[in-house]
């Protein structure tokens, strides 16, 4: 097993699973969201994490490039559903700002993966 998948593959679970928690939780318990004040930015940072370890992740895959835009499909409603759980948190509230800023986060990840790939590495841009 690809050792790089491996590592990939966790932090993309411990990430998923952290930003299920967050995006769970009333907004006063949040204590980053209360000092720093800059919501908007929060998600879409959020997001360009997610993205830069999900392109990693299939990056160092061994599946058919088929599957890998499969894995894509059901994930682009990901932001969405995000901001979807908040509708029944405490002091938590549906935003489309907030859906925006999670698909720019998604948008500035592919640049920066991609742009790893081909300044730094001198790679192709295919998964």
């Amino acid at each position: 097993m690809n050792r790089n998948r491996c590592i990939y593959g966790v932090l993309l679970i411990l990430w998923f699973i952290v930003s299920i928690l967050t995006s769970a939780m009333p907004s006063d318990s949040l204590l980053i969201d209360n000092i720093l004040g800059y919501d908007k930015l929060l998600h879409a940072i959020k997001f360009i994490i997610f993205t830069v370890i999900l392109y990693n992740f299939l990056h160092y895959s061994d599946w058919s490039y088929t599957k890998k835009l499969l894995l894509y499909i059901p994930l682009q409603f990901y932001p969405f559903l995000d901001e979807l759980i908040q509708i029944n948190i405490p002091s938590r509230s549906f935003s489309a700002y907030d859906i925006l800023a999670n698909y720019v986060g998604v948008l500035i990840g592919i640049v920066v993966s991609l742009s790893i790939r081909v300044f730094i590495y001198k790679k192709r841009v295919l998964l």
